[in-house]
């Protein structure tokens, strides 16, 4: 683990908390979940302003890789990973308050704390402080009773190749990823039955991915001055907390060949915990990436009524 990672778990009152630098800033941020257990959506607290984590609150303010969301001003960035975590180990109905470890006003957007390998410690943590009290899979899941079908769209017209999803009925949650890189590794699919022992194994410690200098040449001076943190964290590429990729050859090794897909899945997950509740659901997504995953649940929210639901939170 790097240094300046440090997991506190309290297991009296189901509560754990995670301190360590944000990818904003080089500002250490402190992050501690409350599991509620009353079926409701993740909730993030920010200088006493409660953000119901769901579609309502998405922020319109698009930022590549990132889903954000915003309420009275308060911006909370990056939150698909813990939302992924909260979502895949079925404890979505959870308090994340953040605040900065230095005490400091919170000027600003704030994220939640960046982690070595994406969702493991939050994971880990779930099944240390929530899990010996929440002994049911998908306890407070909503079932389709019908098939829904989504297809990317752009404001510039037909895409020749568009992202698409299939959400139909089935009595759990099981997610097909499928996706055709546009680099060296090429086409990768992967299917997941999500289930909080499956999640664990198979899926939190999928990582992020970027271009080192390549594609990005352009934004690689900028991200260094962004994000100082998180880039002097992957100089060492083997412990990278991110996969890091030439033109023709991976940098930091995988801990298998489709973990850039199953990270993709991991995202979705994330962005599918907007919907404010757990799903049961086959889906199958073509092209997953974070502004068609929010097309998709803005979507669904809207067919299943959820959004009249989401209007008294």
């Amino acid at each position: 683990m790097y240094p300046g990672f440090k997991t506190q778990l309290t297991y009296q009152d189901e509560t754990f908390s995670i301190v360590g630098f944000q990818l904003l800033s080089e500002r250490n941020v402190k992050m501690t979940c409350r599991y509620r257990g009353d079926g409701g959506p993740a909730k993030f607290i920010v200088s006493k302003e409660e953000i119901p984590a769901t579609v309502k609150y998405i922020s319109n303010h698009e930022e590549r890789g990132l889903t954000c969301i915003r309420k009275n001003g308060v911006e909370v960035k990056q939150v698909e990973h813990i939302l992924s975590a909260l979502c895949g180990m079925n404890v979505l109905d959870t308090d994340i308050y953040l605040e900065y470890t230095d005490g400091g006003e919170i000027d600003g957007p704030i994220a939640p704390p960046v982690l070595q390998l994406n969702c493991r410690e939050f994971s880990l943590a779930i099944v240390s402080c929530f899990l010996n009290r929440n002994n049911k899979e998908n306890k407070s899941a909503i079932d389709l009773n019908r098939a829904f079908v989504f297809v990317e769209k752009s404001e510039k017209g037909p895409l020749n190749d568009p992202a698409c999803a299939i959400f139909a009925p089935l009595h759990k949650l099981h997610i097909t990823a499928q996706i055709n890189f546009p680099y060296f590794w090429g086409s990768q699919i992967y299917a997941e039955t999500i289930t909080t022992l499956d999640y664990v194994k198979n899926i939190c410690w999928a990582r992020s991915f970027f271009g080192t200098a390549f594609p990005h040449k352009a934004e690689w001076s900028e991200l260094r001055k962004k994000y100082p943190g998180v880039l002097r964290e992957r100089e060492n590429h083997y412990r990278s907390i991110m996969l890091d990729y030439t033109q023709n050859k991976w940098i930091t090794p995988l801990i298998v060949n489709t973990e850039p897909v199953r990270h993709k899945m991991l995202d979705f997950i994330g962005d599918l915990a907007l919907l404010g509740v757990q799903l049961n659901a086959g889906i199958h997504i073509y092209k997953p990436h974070h502004h068609f995953n929010r097309e998709c649940v803005i979507g669904l929210a809207e067919e299943l009524g959820l959004l009249k639901k989401m209007e008294i939170l």
